[in-house]
C-alpha cells in the first residue's frame, strides 16, 4: 500500500511539473513573438514619405462605403480599386496638417516608388465624385486627399484638397 501512495504522489508531482513547464513555454513563446521585430511581407503596410513637408507615415488599407471613404484618425488611409491608382487620405488636423504646402513638381515616395506631383486642386465637397477619383489610370498614379475650406459639423469641411502624382520610377 505504501508504494501505491508514493506512486500517486510522484504522478501528481510529475503532472504539476509538466503543467508548469507547459505554462512557461507558452509565456516564453508569447513574449518572444510579441516583442520580435515585424518582418516586411505581403501583409505589411506601405509607407508614404513627402520630404517637402517632413511627412513619413504608414498607410493602412481602408474600405469604401458607397461614395464615402473614412480616413483613419492619425494615419494615412490607402484605398485602391485598380492596379494603377491609389487614393491616400488623411485628416487635415492630424497626418495631413501640412499637405496644402505641397507644390507642383514635389517628389513623393509611396510603396518604394517615386512619384511627382502633377496637379493640385481644391474642389467643393459636394462635387467630389469618388468614382472619378479612384477610376483606373494609364500610368501608376496616387491621389492624396484631405479636407479643406470652412469647418462643418462632425470634423468635416466644405472643400477637398486633391493632389495627383504620377510614378517616375522605383526608389
Amino acid at each position: 500500500m505504501g508504494n501505491s501512495r508514493i506512486f500517486k504522489l510522484h504522478r501528481k508531482k510529475a503532472l504539476s511539473v509538466f503543467l508548469m513547464s507547459l505554462y512557461f513555454v507558452f509565456v516564453a513563446v508569447f513574449v518572444a513573438t510579441g516583442f520580435m521585430p515585424k518582418l516586411a511581407g505581403a501583409e505589411s503596410s506601405k509607407t508614404l514619405k513627402i520630404d517637402s513637408i517632413s511627412l513619413t507615415s504608414e498607410a493602412i488599407e481602408i474600405k469604401r462605403n458607397k461614395n464615402t471613404i473614412e480616413a483613419p484618425d492619425a494615419e494615412v488611409g490607402s484605398y485602391s480599386q485598380y492596379k494603377n491608382k491609389t487614393l491616400l487620405i488623411g485628416h487635415k488636423a492630424t497626418i495631413f496638417k501640412n499637405l496644402e504646402q505641397v507644390k507642383l513638381g514635389d517628389k513623393i515616395e509611396y510603396d518604394k516608388k517615386l512619384y511627382v506631383v502633377k496637379t493640385i486642386e481644391i474642389s467643393p465637397k459636394t462635387v467630389v465624385n469618388m468614382d472619378e477619383i479612384v477610376e483606373e489610370a494609364e500610368v501608376s498614379t496616387i491621389i492624396l486627399m484631405t479636407c479643406h475650406g470652412e469647418p462643418l459639423t462632425n470634423n468635416d469641411y466644405t472643400e477637398r484638397l486633391i493632389i495627383t502624382a504620377e510614378e517616375i520610377g522605383e526608389k
